[in-house]
C-alpha cells in the first residue's frame, strides 16, 4: 500500500532534516571549523569550563567567574585555548576583554548580551566569527553604520546595505550572518585572504547576483547563500574543502555552479531547489554528498557520482529531479538509500557502481521511464519496493510496464526479480531484448520484429502461434492473414521471448452517407495494401470513381463495395 511506502519516506525525510538541525549542536560545522569533539565533558579549570577537541586543543564551553576586565588565558589544564564555544560569555559583565593569540574561532552569541563590553582586543590568528557573536554589546552599539569589522573579520553590516559593498583587503573572513537579509545588494566581491564565509553570511540576499570566492577560501558554511534567489553563476575554487549544509538552497536562478577540485563533502540540501540548474560536474575530490543534496533539482539532466564518493547520506539526494534522464554511480558508493532517486519520473539510464552492496526501499520509486536496469554481483540486498514501481495519483501502487533486471545468476538481482514478477536477463547467459513486445498490423500488412541477441548459439528462430492470422518469416518480419491475434515466439540456444500480433482489417473512413444531390464525398481507407476496387450498386443514384470519389445522381439509396487486400468494405449512400 502507498501509505506504507510514504510512511517510509517519512521517516528518511526526518532523519534527514534531524541531520540538518544536527549542525545546529554540532560547533564547528564546516571542514575549515576547528576540529569537533573528542569528549564532549566540560572539563573545568579556575573560572572557565573547556572541553578538549580532536586536535588536543582546548575549547571553553563557559565561565563562572565574576570579573570585568577579563583576558582568557592561552592555556588551560595544558591545552592550548584555540577557540570560544557558543554562548560560552553570554550576558556576562565586563567591560572589556583580551582574546589571546591561538585563538581561531569565537562561536555563536558567545559574548552576546554582554552590555557593559566597550573594549575587545582581538589577535590575528583569528578567522571565523559565528552568527551575533557580540550582539548586544556597549562595543558593538557604538559603532558606526557600514561593515563593522572585529580584527580581521568582517563582521555584521551595520544600517542599511547598498547594492555594492566592497570588502577591505587583509581581511581572513566573513562572520555568520553578516549580511543576512541585505535585499538591496547586488554585487560583492570577496578579496583575497578570506578563509571562510560563515553561517547566513549572504542568506536571504534576493538580489545578490553576482559574486566572487578568492582561491584562499576553505569553507562555506551552512545557510551562507540560502535563497540568494537572484544568483545566475558560481564558482567555487580549489582552495574549497566543505560546502556547507543548505549553502545555496532556493538559489532558484543559479544556472552554473563549477565545484573545485578540493571539495570533500557537499552537505545536505546544499543545492537543493536550484531549479535553473541544467548540469553539474562533481570533482573526483568529493568523498561524501550528503542527503537533499540536489533535491528538487527540476532542470538538472545527468549526474556522475565520482569513484572517490562514499556515501549519498541518507536518502532524497536526487529527489524530485523530475528532467534527470541519466545517472553514473561510481564504484566508491556502498548504499543507495530510499527514495534516493525518487520521482526522478525521466530516468532512463542508471549505471551502478561495482562497490554497491544495498539499494534501500523506495530508492527508484515513481522512475516510471526506468524500464531496464543492470545490477552488479557487489549487490547483495535489494529491500522490497526498492525498483520497478510507482503510485499514481489516487495512491494506487503498479509496477513500470515492461521492468527488466540484468544480472547474474544465483544473485540478489535475480532473487528480487522473480519475487516481484520482474523480467530477468542473465549476463552470463543467452538473452534476447525485444525494442517492442507488441505490435498492431492490417490484413496483408507487415511489421518487423527488432530483436537484439546476447551471448547467442545458432540461428534465431521465429514461430507464430497461429498461421492462419499472422505468419512469420526467418528474418522475423510479420504478415498479417486475417483478424485476429497471434504471438510470435523467438528462440536461441533455449532461451525465448514473446511478440504478440494484433491483425485488423482495413477500414473506411465511412460506412454511412448522407448526400445532397450534385454533391461528393471521398471514401478513405486506412490499412490498405496495394490496389482498391470501388462499385456501386446503382449508378443512377450515386457513382464512384476509381479513387474512390463519390457522386450523388438522384434521390435514392445506393451500397459502395470497397475490395482491398481480399476483404470486402461497404459504405451505404442515401442521396435525398
Amino acid at each position: 500500500m502507498k501509505f506504507q511506502t510514504k510512511t517510509k519516506k517519512s521517516v528518511s525525510l526526518l532523519l534527514s532534516f534531524l541531520m540538518i538541525i544536527s549542525v545546529f549542536t554540532a560547533l564547528p560545522f564546516t571542514a575549515g571549523a576547528v576540529n569537533t569533539d573528542v569528549n564532549s565533558t566540560s572539563e573545568t579549570s579556575g573560572d572557565f569550563k573547556y572541553k578538549v577537541l580532536d586536535d588536543g586543543t582546548a575549547q571553553i564551553t563557559n565561565y563562572n567567574g565574576n570579573a570585568t576586565e577579563l583576558e582568557i588565558p592561552n592555556e588551560l589544564d595544558g591545552y592550548t585555548v584555540t577557540s570560544i564555544g557558543d554562548y560560552a560569555f553570554f550576558e556576562a559583565s565586563f567591560v572589556s576583554v583580551t582574546i589571546p593569540e591561538h585563538i581561531i574561532s569565537i562561536g555563536a552569541w558567545a559574548f552576546g548580551w554582554c552590555e557593559s563590553l566597550m573594549s575587545i582586543t582581538i589577535p590575528d590568528s583569528l578567522s571565523r566569527i559565528e552568527t551575533r557573536a557580540f550582539e548586544h554589546t556597549a562595543w558593538y552599539d557604538s559603532q558606526p553604520k557600514g561593515l563593522v569589522y572585529i580584527g580581521k573579520v568582517a563582521y555584521q553590516y551595520k544600517g542599511d546595505c547598498p547594492a555594492t559593498v566592497e570588502i577591505k583587503k587583509g581581511t581572513v573572513g566573513i562572520a555568520g550572518g553578516s549580511f543576512e537579509f541585505s535585499e538591496t545588494l547586488t554585487k560583492i566581491a570577496i578579496p583575497n585572504g578570506v578563509i571562510c564565509i560563515g553561517e547566513s553570511a549572504f542568506k536571504d540576499c534576493t538580489n545578490l547576483k553576482s559574486i566572487t570566492i578568492p582561491d584562499s577560501v576553505k569553507s562555506i558554511d551552512i545557510f551562507a547563500f540560502e535563497n540568494c534567489t537572484s544568483l545566475t553563476n558560481v564558482t567555487i575554487p580549489d582552495s574549497v574543502i566543505n560546502i556547507g549544509a543548505l549553502a545555496f538552497c532556493n538559489c532558484a536562478s543559479l544556472k552554473s555552479v563549477i565545484i573545485g577540485n578540493s571539495v570533500k563533502s557537499i552537505e545536505n540540501s546544499a543545492f537543493k531547489k536550484c531549479t535553473s540548474l541544467t548540469n553539474i560536474t562533481i570533482p573526483d575530490s568529493v568523498v561524501s554528498i550528503g542527503s537533499g543534496a540536489f533535491g528538487d533539482c527540476t532542470n538538472l539532466k545527468s549526474i556522475t557520482i565520482p569513484d572517490n564518493v562514499e556515501s549519498l547520506g541518507g536518502g532524497t539526494t536526487f529527489e524530485n529531479c523530475t528532467s534527470l534522464k541519466s545517472v553514473i554511480i561510481g564504484n566508491g558508493v556502498k548504499s543507495i538509500w530510499g527514495n534516493t532517486f525518487d520521482n526522478c519520473t525521466k530516468l532512463e539510464n542508471v549505471t551502478i557502481g561495482k562497490s554497491v552492496t544495498s539499494i534501500s526501499t523506495s530508492a527508484f520509486e515513481d522512475c516510471t521511464s526506468l524500464t531496464n536496469i543492470t545490477i552488479p554481483r557487489s549487490v547483495t540486498h535489494i529491500a522490497q519496493k526498492a525498483l520497478g514501481y510507482y503510485y499514481d495519483k489516487n495512491n494506487n501502487e503498479h509496477k513500470v510496464n515492461n521492468f527488466t533486471i540484468t544480472g547474474y545468476r544465483g544473485t540478489e538481482a535475480e532473487k528480487y526479480a522473480k519475487a516481484n514478477g520482474f523480467k530477468f536477463i542473465y549476463i552470463d547467459g543467452t538473452a534476447i531484448i525485444l525494442k517492442k513486445s507488441s505490435a498492431a498490423v492490417y490484413v496483408k500488412g507487415t511489421a518487423q520484429i527488432k530483436a537484439t541477441v546476447k551471448n547467442g548459439k545458432g540461428k534465431t528462430t521465429y514461430t507464430s502461434s497461429n498461421k492462419k492470422v499472422a505468419k512469420v518469416s526467418s528474418s522475423g518480419k510479420v504478415t498479417g492473414i486475417k483478424k485476429g491475434t497471434a504471438t510470435i515466439i523467438i528462440k536461441n540456444n533455449g532461451v525465448s521471448e514473446k511478440f504478440k500480433v494484433t491483425v485488423k482489417n482495413p477500414q473506411l473512413n465511412k460506412t454511412k452517407i448522407t448526400l445532397k444531390k450534385g454533391r461528393n464525398f471521398k471514401l478513405k481507407i486506412t490499412g490498405k495494401v496495394g490496389k482498391a476496387k470501388f462499385t456501386s450498386s446503382n449508378k443512377k443514384v450515386a457513382t464512384v470513381s476509381k479513387k474512390g470519389k463519390i457522386t450523388a445522381k438522384k434521390n435514392g439509396n445506393a451500397t459502395i463495395t470497397v475490395k482491398t487486400n481480399g476483404i470486402k468494405l461497404k459504405c451505404k449512400i442515401t442521396v435525398k
